[in-house]
């Protein structure tokens, strides 16, 4: 009798190898697995992406700078390439601004790279969007006044949602020169301030959302459309 019982439990335990062995085998299990790690890896790639790269090259991938900070979403170089710009930089093109590979001195360890290549190359806004949280919010009000407040505040490196409710008579474009670095003159050419800049009409609120790059202090100027109409000033304060 005893003997049967352990042949009935060596014959439950073989079973059940040969079922785990069928689930890890199955295509349909294994596309689940494989699509589960493709996500951790690109929630992964996201969050270095977030705490490394968007100030230069935008919360959303657009881009600061031909230089600095080009864009990289939707980015034409291979896989190999982009993991070569990120960790040895100029060292492996000329073009590229910082090394952050840890081998040569950066910041990002092999599989931190790896992680940002992969997101880069598979971009995907609604994982960035999870990883990175709300913007910050600087709100302020146009009257026939002025600003209100005229003194905005907001971090250097953080995605902030700019916000202008337009209540006075016409309508204005605002601007916030220099708030996304400068850009890198060309041979001829001088070196020109990135803008922040909204158009906004009477009655309208619009919004934009932006990563300022430098600490500083930049005026903030709402032009009114209107011929002889008196501009807005105010201030926005970058800390670090």
């Amino acid at each position: 009798m005893e003997k049967q019982i352990l042949a009935a439990l060596a014959l439950a335990l073989v079973l059940a190898a040969a079922v785990a062995v069928y689930r890890g085998t199955e295509p349909g299990h294994q596309d689940d697995v494989a699509a589960n790690v493709d996500q951790k890896t690109l929630e992964r790639g996201a969050l270095v992406y977030v705490e490394n790269c968007a100030s230069c090259h935008g919360a959303y991938g657009e881009g600061t700078s031909s230089t600095e900070g080009p864009p990289v979403r939707g980015t034409q170089l291979t896989l190999n390439d982009v993991r070569r710009a990120i960790a040895q930089g100029t060292r492996a093109f000329p073009d590229t601004y910082h090394v952050y590979g840890r081998a040569g001195g950066g910041p990002l360890n092999d599989p931190q790279v790896e992680d940002l290549s992969f997101f880069i190359m598979n971009w995907d806004a609604a994982v960035l969007g999870e990883v990175r949280g709300a913007p910050a919010l600087a709100a302020t009000e146009l009257t026939d006044s002025g600003l209100d407040p005229a003194e905005m505040e907001m971090k250097a490196g953080e995605l902030v949602r700019l916000v202008v409710a337009n209540f006075a008579s016409s309508g204005s474009t605002c601007r916030g020169d220099g708030l996304l670095g400068r850009s890198v003159a060309e041979e001829g050419t001088e070196a020109t301030e990135q803008e922040v800049a909204l158009e906004v009409a009477a009655g309208e609120t619009k919004s934009l959302e932006f990563t300022p790059v430098s600490p500083g202090s930049y005026r903030f100027l709402c032009t009114p459309s209107e011929a002889g109409a008196a501009a807005s000033e105010g201030t926005i304060t970058v800390t670090q």
